[in-house]
């Protein structure tokens, strides 16, 4: 009972910052060894990290909805219902980066930027959400389309689109950055 209490409590902790199991697993097995405790089973470990992990994530993902409000689940709710009928979408947009910077690309980045800023602001849905968690749930986002998001609960369909936004908002600001600077730069001539 004492390794398996103390498994547990190492697989929460990390499931704050982690989300493959195997990492979990890991992290339980070394606070076994450090407390010199008998190891369980493996299928014992993976059936706790499988647990515990949905337990945090769920909770991650309440957490975030509530964050949004009506308002804001309405709108990311909206990226979903376009996108099942529009490959055009900003749902899809939002998993594609930049194209590469020109002077004429640089006001469609900008405009981007305006539309995903739009959205919502992330910052305040995703404050203490580890930035792993955030790259993990967005990543699961992008590879999904909108028919299969629609598998997940609400909750955690709004708070992985939530994360997808979030990322795409920063690497809009990143591309429009690098954008101007590459525009900003002077022509470099080789001497003849």
């Amino acid at each position: 009972p004492r390794a398996r209490s103390v498994a547990a409590e190492a697989i929460e902790e990390a499931a704050q910052t982690r989300n493959n199991p195997p990492d979990l697993i890991n992290v339980a097995l070394d606070r076994l060894v450090e407390a010199s405790l008998e190891l369980p089973g493996f299928s014992t470990l993976d059936e706790m990290a499988t647990r515990i992990r949905a337990e945090v994530n769920t909770a991650i993902f309440t957490r975030i909805t509530e964050r949004m409000g009506e308002q804001g689940q309405a709108r990311i709710q909206a990226l979903l219902s376009v996108a099942e009928q529009d490959a055009f979408s900003m749902f899809h947009r939002l998993k594609k980066p930049a194209q590469r910077a020109s002077w004429s690309r640089f006001k469609a980045q900008a405009a981007h930027l305006a539309q995903v800023d739009e959205i919502g602001d992330t910052d305040v849905w995703l404050e203490g959400v580890a930035p792993t968690k955030v790259a993990d749930f967005a990543g699961e986002a992008a590879a999904h389309d909108a028919a299969a998001m629609g598998d997940y609960t609400s909750a955690k369909r709004l708070a992985l689109v939530a994360c997808l936004v979030h990322t795409a908002q920063m690497r809009a600001r990143d591309d429009l950055a690098l954008s101007l600077i590459h525009i900003s730069e002077p022509t470099r001539r080789t001497p003849i």
